[in-house]
């Protein structure tokens, strides 16, 4: 049945399905990147209209999603490589409280993980996100990120060593 999904996103019952499972965690993703959750929100409908327009068809969940957050990942380059002069709006005060956060990040303790991560570096935020709360394999988020396994692994020790840091300084302590 999921392979069907996404063998036909033609079909507006898979795509809405489709939509409504990847959205919101691929706005917060894009977010990372441009700091803009608006343009984060456009960026994730042309991801989505990019799959369509070109009839893409998937194998797998896997093969989706990485294709996904590639493409999310790449238009986000794009816009800010193009858009270096504009200064982002803040998305603290574009981001509900109660909204597109809080359906990702359940727990108080997922919360406090995501503000936290808001001060590391993008490029590390991003690893620990995609592997973390997305469950993205290290070869996934290395095709995902452009970047060899390797990388992936350093990024992530890296990350997870300026993470502490700051949790440490929070007085957070993970279990």
């Amino acid at each position: 049945m999921e392979t069907e999904i996404f063998n036909n996103l033609s079909d507006k019952t898979n795509l809405e399905r489709a939509f409504e499972d990847y959205a919101d965690a691929l706005i917060i993703f894009i977010n990372g990147y441009l700091k803009d959750i608006r343009e984060a929100e456009d960026i994730m409908m042309d991801c989505f209209v990019e799959i369509i327009c070109r009839d893409i068809k998937f194998d797998s969940t896997n093969q989706f999603r990485a294709y996904l957050y590639t493409c999310a990942k790449n238009k986000s380059l794009n816009y800010l490589r193009k858009n270096k002069h504009l200064v982002p709006l803040d998305s603290e005060v574009l981001i509900d409280k109660e909204g597109l956060e809080s359906k990702i990040l359940k727990s108080a303790k997922d919360k406090k993980l995501y503000e936290a991560m808001k001060k590391i570096k993008a490029k590390y935020s991003q690893v620990l996100y995609l592997d973390y709360i997305l469950g993205f394999s290290q070869d996934e988020i290395a095709k995902i990120l452009g970047v060899d396994s390797r990388a992936v692994k350093n990024l992530k020790f890296r990350a997870k060593k300026k993470l502490n840091q700051i949790l440490k300084q929070e007085n957070f302590v993970l279990e």
